[in-house]
């Protein structure tokens, strides 16, 4: 036997080791490559969502008076179907800042993390456990007392449980005044023909230089959480042309101070319902005339310019008598009448009436100047 040929076997059994091994690797990268594409990753698994409370929406912040008052939208469940554990109840989350460009360092993106390990807690008033799995809109206020005496204040809003607590909503700054606004002394609501005339007292405190108008349309119906008109209060008047005859109308008036961040007011004023109802004559009209015509006597006038004036009744007087005889109507926006088939031996004059739709009536406008028909036919 030649020496080469004892050495095949062992070459032959080398080369299907490694092929063996090589099988066993490429298997194996498969079997990782399908368990990555199973967990949806490369890599360890991702944690599960938290289970925490969902945090509020549609967060408004005031202080009013001596008070925090916030009003959000809640959706009363938890993050991956947990149900709350009561008391729940929102909390106000807040740092305090020296300046107001501290407090807008701590608005910043990358600062959110620490805002929420840093910020104190303020609890709030807790939900009723029949309102716990549902959605719902809430008001509430806790005293200015927990913040000391911030200069500026980061705020936040979360939603607080047994086991656990949202994530804040949007962080805003708020500039604390103290002492609180003085509320308006007078206010009231006075229906005109042209809308509802707010009047109030001028505040003495120089630092409230707006009022805050809240108006609410119907009954039972709460005031929205911003103002419906901010005028200056150095005005002391107010005229809401927007109401409509039929509406029952509610007002709530409340100073305001120019400060950066949250709006600052004092303690509102909330006015009785004011029923606005058209009991209101119109304008009688104006710029009353007559010419002599043939056989007639024109009458011409101006409209009174009230917005719901649906015609003008024209009254005539026979010279030596005290009656007044209706010549006719005219509908808005006619402004001229011909009164024919005239005695032209007779003088005449006339005075006028606006009527409204609801049927309320002037004013008699007049009398004019007697006046005689001119001879002869038209």
């Amino acid at each position: 036997m030649r020496a080469g040929s004892a050495g095949r076997p062992a070459r032959a059994e080398s080369r299907a080791t490694r092929r063996a091994a090589c099988i066993t690797r490429a298997a194996l990268a498969l079997c990782a490559a399908l368990l990555a594409v199973g967990c949806g990753h490369r890599g360890a698994p991702r944690p599960p969502l938290p289970r925490i409370p969902e945090e509020p929406r549609a967060v408004y912040w005031w202080q009013r008076g001596d008070h925090l008052e916030v009003v959000a939208d809640y959706r009363l469940q938890a993050l991956e179907g947990r149900t709350l554990r009561p008391p729940v109840r929102p909390v106000v989350l807040w740092v305090p800042a020296r300046s107001p460009g501290e407090a807008e360092s701590w608005r910043a993106r990358p600062r959110a993390g620490e805002f929420r390990r840093s910020a104190a807690e303020v609890p709030l008033e807790p939900f009723p456990e029949t309102v716990l799995g549902t959605r719902t809109r809430a008001r509430r206020s806790v005293s200015l007392d927990p913040f000391g005496r911030s200069v500026v204040v980061v705020l936040a809003l979360a939603v607080r449980d047994r086991r656990a607590r949202s994530f804040p909503s949007p962080r805003r700054t708020w500039q604390p005044l103290r002492p609180a606004l003085p509320a308006p002394g007078t206010v009231q609501a006075i229906p005109e023909e042209t809308g509802v005339r707010l009047r109030w007292s001028i505040p003495a405190d120089s630092r409230a230089r707006f009022v805050d108008v809240y108006r609410a349309v119907g009954e039972g119906n709460a005031f929205p959480p911003e103002p419906w008109r901010r005028v200056d209060a150095s005005s002391g008047e107010l005229l809401d042309e927007d109401a409509r005859y039929g509406q029952l109308l509610r007002y709530q008036v409340a100073y305001a101070a120019d400060v950066p961040g949250i709006p600052v007011e004092s303690l509102p004023v909330v006015t009785d319902p004011v029923r606005y109802l058209d009991v209101f004559p119109p304008a009688a009209p104006r710029g009353l005339d007559v010419v002599p015509e043939p056989g007639g006597v024109r009458v011409l006038w101006a409209p009174g310019g009230s917005r719901d004036e649906a015609r003008v009744e024209i009254y005539r007087q026979v010279e030596g008598s005290r009656e007044w005889t209706l010549a006719g109507t005219v509908d808005v926006p006619g402004a001229t009448f011909l009164d024919t088939g005239l005695d032209p031996g007779r003088r005449y004059r006339y005075r006028l009436i606006a009527v409204d739709v609801r049927g309320n009536r002037s004013k008699p406008a007049g009398p004019t100047a007697w006046e005689r028909p001119r001879e002869g036919r038209r």
